[in-house]
C-alpha cells in the first residue's frame, strides 16, 4: 500500500488469512523431514490408537486382482472435518511455533500430536488449551478492555471490531483501541489501567504466549466465551475473527433486547450478584458501567453539596481508576481561603556567576 504495488510476493511460512487489498502469491518454501524416522516414532506412539481390520493380499504373479468388495468397504477414505471420529489421532508434522498451537486449540477434542522435524522429537501439546482457559478466566473479571488493532490488510478486521465494541457495550463495560504496530511487553506496558487486551489479528498471530505482558492478551473468540457467563463451552475453539463477528452480534442482540425488556426486582437482582472468580477465588462484582443516556440523566440530577465529602455518583472507570490510586495529582483539598505563598524574587545570571555567589553583584 506504502509503494502502490499490484502485487505481494510473500516468502516463508504464511497463515494464508485472506487479504483484502492487493493479490498475494506465496513461496513457501521446503523443510527436510526424516521420513523413515517420522513413521517409526508414529508407529511406536500410534500403535494401540490406529486399527485396521481388512486386508487384501495378490498374487506377486497376477498383474490384476478382484478383491470381490466395493471401494468403501475398506473403510480408508478420508472423510471431512465434520465426520472425522474424535477418537481418531491426529498428527502435525512442522517445526515449534504458532501453527502447532493453532491446531491444538482449533483441534483438542482429538488426540494431537507433534513431530518436530528439526530435531526428530515427537510430543503431544497438552498445556496450550489450559494457558487459554486460564487468560479467559482473567479476561471474565475484567472491566476495562483493550481492542488492539494488529492487522490492517487482513479481510472483514474492521467489521470484526465493530463486533467487538457492540458486545462490550451490551456487557456494560468501557472499551478502547489501540493501533500499536509490532505487539511487545512496553507498548502494553504503557496502559495499566487496561485490565485485558483483545488482538485482532491473523489467527497464528493472535496467540500471545508470553509470561512479560502484565497483562492477558486474548482473541476475540476468548472474549466473547469470556464475556457470556450463561453458556457453556462446547469444546468449538475459533481463531480466524472472521468467524466470530455475526457470532458476537448475536449474543449483543440477545442481551440488548433483555436491556431493552422490563424485569422483574429479583430478575435484575440475579443478573448484578456478585459471581465466584476462578483467578483469585472470591466473589467479583459484576462491573456494570451506566450508558450515555443514562450518565446525561444522572448529571442533571447532581449538585454539588460538600467540596470534603464528595462521592462517586457516576460508575466511570476513570474516576474508579482514580479513587484507587495512592497519588491523584495535585491536592485539590487546599481551602480556597487560604492565601498562597508570597511570590519572591530569586537569583540571576548564568552558568558563569549568579548574583547571590562570592564576589557577585
Amino acid at each position: 500500500m506504502h509503494f502502490s504495488a499490484n502485487c505481494v510476493v510473500h516468502f516463508g511460512r504464511s497463515c494464508l488469512s485472506g487479504v483484502s487489498h492487493m493479490p498475494v502469491l506465496y513461496a513457501f518454501g521446503k523443510l527436510p523431514v526424516d521420513v523413515d524416522h517420522a513413521i517409526a516414532s508414529l508407529e511406536a506412539c500410534l500403535k494401540a490408537a490406529v486399527k485396521c481390520d481388512r486386508y487384501v493380499f495378490a498374487d506377486v504373479v497376477v498383474d490384476k486382482v478382484d478383491v470381490g468388495v466395493g471401494f468403501a468397504s475398506f473403510k480408508r477414505q478420508m472423510p471431512t472435518k465434520d465426520q472425522i471420529p474424535q477418537s481418531w489421532p491426529l498428527v502435525v508434522i512442522a517445526p515449534p511455533g504458532p501453527l502447532v498451537a493453532h491446531y491444538s486449540l482449533v483441534l483438542n477434542q482429538h488426540p494431537l500430536y507433534h513431530y518436530n522435524p528439526l530435531d526428530s522429537t515427537l510430543t503431544s501439546p497438552r498445556s496450550t488449551l489450559m494457558k487459554r482457559y486460564a487468560l479467559m478466566q482473567k479476561a471474565r473479571d475484567a472491566s476495562v478492555i483493550g481492542i488492539v488493532v494488529g492487522t490492517l490488510g487482513v479481510a472483514n478486521y474492521l467489521s470484526t471490531i465493530a463486533s467487538i465494541k457492540r458486545l462490550i457495550r451490551a456487557h456494560h463495560k468501557k472499551y478502547y483501541t489501540f493501533v500499536l504496530g509490532k505487539l511487545n511487553v512496553p507498548k502494553l506496558a504503557n496502559f495499566m489501567d487496561i485490565d485485558v487486551f483483545v488482538l485482532v489479528a491473523c489467527p497464528e498471530s493472535s496467540l500471545i504466549d508470553s509470561r512479560e505482558f502484565y497483562k492477558p492478551v486474548v482473541t476475540p473468540f476468548e472474549l466473547g466465551m469470556a464475556l457470556d457467563l450463561a453458556s457453556e463451552w462446547t469444546g468449538e475453539y475459533r481463531l480466524a475473527f472472521g468467524e466470530v463477528g455475526g457470532w458476537m452480534d448475536k449474543q449483543a442482540d440477545e442481551l440488548l433486547a433483555e436491556d431493552g425488556d422490563k424485569v422483574s426486582t429479583q430478575e435484575q437482582e440475579d443478573k448484578d450478584s456478585p459471581y465466584f472468580s476462578l483467578v483469585t477465588g472470591t466473589y467479583v462484582q459484576r462491573a456494570k458501567l451506566t450508558n450515555n443516556a443514562e450518565i446525561h440523566e444522572q448529571i442533571r440530577d447532581l449538585t454539588l453539596r460538600d467540596e470534603a465529602s464528595m462521592q462517586l455518583a457516576l460508575q466511570s472507570p476513570a474516576a474508579q481508576r482514580l479513587a484507587q490510586r495512592e497519588w491523584k495529582g495535585l491536592d485539590t483539598s487546599v481551602p480556597r481561603e487560604e492565601k498562597s505563598m508570597a511570590v519572591v524574587e530569586g537569583r540571576f545570571g548564568n552558568a558563569a556567576g549568579y548574583s547571590d555567589e562570592p564576589g557577585k553583584e
